[in-house]
């Protein structure tokens, strides 16, 4: 066996050991460097590095790892495709040897003791993404075998480096699921709206390992979106404008529905505040509508400090983090409305006790006020008249005239308020009736169980037949502590004649000649 056959078989043997090496890598940043020095070790260079192509624009040239080295000039390199040996090879996708380094106009003078240099490219899927270099001090360091082995290594180190890679958004993947269970728990624990909101903004930020979040309401006239609360920005955020939904970024995301990306806030025409993303040091933007039951909400927006490109996973993961918050908040806004329910019944029961006891004064009152009236006027009659007595008897009819007035003004406020009668569906005021008590049943650990019967429209005060349901369903709540089940049931009944008989000609109901109506149909 001949040295030059040895020297290959030798070689192989090596490019083999190190593939089991980087297998064994799972870190990508422990596994780049492993895949430099292993090229530096393997063929007897001075130095090496790796360099990617950016995610963002797919033409900067960054330097992952370097190793040998005698200068730091190498963490501020920046190259792009097409510039210096390293651009090239990334723009055209072949190897690229140089014996001697002073003699290609190409080369970048990074050290000035390296007279050699060979660069292969990373292919992934026939995509490069990046170029695997090494240097020598020492000219023609490197031949056509060389050239060879070392894009083999890069070829195997491609592959690796994409597994380390989907290694590590698996476990970042399941990590934010984890955090995400988490913040689904302190979201349904609790019916606060400022404490949902601001639990919201900190842990998005904190789980999206990003610069900041911001969280933006629909404003009433739902054209524009105001921001309500943010984390991780200064004061100044907070205090700009609202945005309109038809010209703006985060409106194109609440107008399509739909997660809406920018690589760079600060050139995007769509961003309307490019000086703020400058002073609040945000650069790449991801926003997620806030959607609850069909209706739109408002949007939550994620923002990085430096160019970043959000994943499919980050975008599902925002998208879940904006429904959960639109469930939230929408569960706040019916506790509240039950509250504000609950507090009106209470008012209501307070002032229907007041106007009884007032009424029932005034009567008491009223009947030996009516007494006084007429001893007054025979007392009038016969006092002398311009004596004193006159007069005394004078101010005493007024006076009692003034109590008269306030008797007569209680009775009127006692009096009830007019019934406002008017079409409505009984199964619709049930059921929305139903929607303001659904937290109070599931936290009472209450069953419930509908029939609702479909029928015709009856008269009635939606407002009065509102609150007497919802009074009857709070005090069944009052009566089940422990839980339980209600059963509400609606049925409809004919209580009046039916109208079995046609109309006579012309058209003209029979109903019509009756001086009263009658109860007619749809009774309930």
């Amino acid at each position: 066996m001949t040295m030059a056959v040895r020297s290959r078989e030798e070689r192989l043997e090596a490019l083999i050991a190190i593939g089991r090496k980087l297998a064994a890598e799972l870190e990508p940043d422990g596994l780049l460097h492993s895949i430099v020095e292993s090229a530096t070790q393997l063929l007897g260079a001075t130095s090496g590095s790796l360099m990617t192509l950016s995610p963002t624009d797919g033409v900067t040239l960054d330097i992952r790892v370097a190793v040998g080295f005698n200068t730091e000039k190498w963490k501020a390199l920046k190259l792009r495709r097409g510039q210096g040996i390293t651009g090239w090879v990334a723009e055209i996708g072949q190897p690229l040897l140089v014996p001697d380094v002073s003699q290609d106009a190409r080369y970048y003078p990074l050290d000035a003791s390296i007279h050699s240099e060979l660069a292969v490219p990373l292919i992934l899927g026939g995509r490069v993404i990046g170029v695997l270099n090494v240097d020598s001090t020492r000219l023609s360091a490197f031949q056509e075998e060389d050239v060879e082995l070392l894009s083999a290594l890069a070829a195997h180190s491609a592959a690796v480096l994409r597994n380390a890679e989907l290694y590590q958004e698996s476990r970042n993947h399941a990590r934010m699921l984890r955090a995400l269970l988490s913040i689904s728990g302190s979201l349904t624990s609790s019916l606060e709206r400022e404490e949902i909101l601001n639990t919201v903004v900190a842990r998005t930020t904190q789980l999206m390992r990003v610069k900041m979040c911001a969280l933006f309401l629909l404003d009433e006239s739902g054209t524009a979106l105001y921001p309500e609360t943010a984390y991780g920005c200064s004061p100044r955020y907070l205090e700009s404008r609202a945005l309109s939904l038809e010209n703006s970024l985060l409106g194109q995301a609440a107008r399509e529905r739909r997660p809406v990306l920018s690589l760079n806030v600060r050139t995007d025409p769509r961003y309307h505040q490019p000086d703020l993303a400058r002073e609040e040091g945000l650069y790449s933007l991801l926003a997620a509508p806030m959607v609850f039951q069909g209706k739109l909400l408002g949007v939550l927006c994620v923002y990085s400090a430096h160019p970043h490109v959000f994943t499919q996973s980050e975008e599902e993961i925002l998208c879940t983090l904006a429904d959960l918050s639109s469930a939230a908040l929408a569960n706040a806004r019916l506790h509240r409305q039950v509250v504000e329910a609950e507090e009106q019944r209470v008012r209501l029961e307070k002032l229907s006790a007041l106007g009884e006891v007032a009424a029932g004064l005034a009567h008491e009152i009223r009947n030996p006020l009516a007494v006084m009236k007429m001893l007054l006027h025979g007392l009038s009659s016969e006092a002398p008249p311009g004596s004193s007595q006159s007069e005394d008897l004078e101010i005493l009819s007024s006076k009692v005239a003034e109590i008269s007035g306030v008797v007569n003004q209680l009775l009127l406020l006692a009096r009830p308020v007019p019934l406002e009668r008017h079409p409505l569906q009984l199964s619709e005021l049930v059921q929305e009736t139903l929607g303001l008590v659904r937290h109070r049943l599931r936290e009472n650990h209450i069953e419930l169980e509908t029939e609702l019967a479909e029928g015709p429209p009856v008269v009635g005060d939606k407002g009065r037949l509102s609150q007497l349901l919802l009074n009857l369903i709070l005090n069944s709540c009052d009566a089940m502590p422990h839980g339980g089940r209600l059963c509400v049931r609606l049925s409809y009944t004919e209580c009046g004649v039916p109208l079995t008989n046609p109309l006579p000609q012309g058209g003209r109901s029979p109903l019509r000649e009756r001086s009263a109506p009658s109860a007619g149909r749809g009774g309930c």
